[in-house]
């Protein structure tokens, strides 16, 4: 059994400039911004072992509770300030983006365990990141592009041996192309890129205990497809798709990550009754959501089985400003894994109905 008292709290202060000039052969468009964060967590996690149940009359027979085996209290908190800057540049048929930022983060606090002892967390850590992309567009709505960037996300606490965890960073290659038809409406992309992160948390048991890990690097390859389109006649879809080749780099070489599927898509087809018609604001929608094959663990010793659901969806405009719409999720109330974690595997969400009712002014 687990007990598990969380306490927690964010605080984020984004504030930004922008302003634009022209250089005569070019035009600009700056934004300045300072990003400040506050983060604190004060959790206490328990582990027992309770007695067995009666399922059949689990009311009669109360379980007996031992004392915790496994003591965990964590005293965190996590201060972030970033300053960065952006410029995006229009000369002619090019499209620039440049951006740099940079990062101080700061950690302090305690984490204590019964195993381990407390470890005092006393850490400073920045960096410096950016990101460059450059497209042209040309005249027929096809638009080439590339693009480069770097992350640094500080990770808060210590791992499963009390060592404080090292910050996340990244780098992603991405080389593409758009195309924005002229003779009807819609939006077309296709895109190959190259994802690298170091310093990956994931959460591992090990000698029946649970806590976060660091497996070093994770990089992932692949393609994705996007695209939109009115049919006409009141139609329209929208479907995307991905192929996904990761692996880690590390203590689980060559394996992919857990939870992570190989391939992934969705296509959304809609219906829009014509104006003047007896149902003029209603629209009917359906589609299908694919989950592929993935594996349940980062050593990839079980998977889980590919999975594809049905949606539909149905809503209503009124003409006093509120919309009224009826979604319907798993609609064949397909039973499949979702994810499984450190305490077991999950079962994704059933048949499920959803209603809202919206009005704006």
């Amino acid at each position: 059994m687990t007990y598990q008292d969380e306490d927690t709290s964010t605080i984020n202060v984004d504030t930004r400039m922008t302003g634009s000039f022209d250089t005569g052969s070019a035009s600009h468009k700056l934004m300045f911004g300072l990003d400040l964060r506050r983060y604190e967590d004060l959790t206490s996690t328990d582990f027992a072992t309770a007695s067995a149940l009666d399922i059949t009359d689990p009311a009669t027979i109360p379980a007996t509770i031992t004392a915790p085996w496994y003591l965990l209290d964590k005293d965190l908190t996590l201060e972030q300030a970033g300053i960065y800057v952006q410029d995006e540049i229009t000369a002619g048929a090019w499209r620039a983006t440049l951006g740099l930022r940079r990062d101080w983060a700061s950690q302090k606090g305690t984490s204590t365990n019964n195993f381990g002892g407390t470890t005092v967390v006393d850490q400073q850590d920045q960096a410096t990141t950016g990101q460059a992309g450059l497209a042209y567009v040309m005249e027929n709505g096809v638009t080439p592009y590339v693009s480069y960037a770097t992350s640094f996300d500080p990770e808060l606490g210590v791992d499963i041996d009390g060592k404080q965890l090292n910050p996340t960073e990244g780098k992603q290659w991405e080389l593409g192309v758009k195309y924005e038809p002229t003779a009807f409406t819609g939006f077309f992309s296709v895109a190959v890129y190259d994802l690298r992160q170091e310093n990956v948390s994931v959460s591992v048991t090990e000698g029946g205990v649970t806590g976060t890990r660091q497996i070093g690097e994770v990089v992932s390859k692949g393609i994705e497809f996007e695209a939109a389109a009115e049919l006409g006649a009141g139609w329209g879809v929208k479907a995307a798709f991905s192929l996904n080749d990761a692996e880690q780099k590390g203590a689980n070489d060559g394996m992919r990550p857990a939870n992570t599927p190989r391939s992934a898509g969705a296509v959304w087809l809609t219906y829009d009754f014509a104006e003047g018609s007896a149902v003029e604001g209603l629209q009917l929608a359906g589609g299908l959501r694919h989950i592929g094959q993935r594996f349940g663990d980062n050593a990839n010793t079980y998977d889980l089985e590919a999975v594809t659901l049905v949606d539909l969806g149905a809503s209503y405009a009124f003409a006093n400003g509120a919309e009224a719409s009826l979604n319907l999720g798993n609609l064949t109330d397909e039973v499949y894994v979702a994810n499984c974690g450190s305490f077991g595997c999950y079962y994704g969400e059933g048949r499920t109905v959803t209603a809202k009712l919206n009005y704006t002014w």
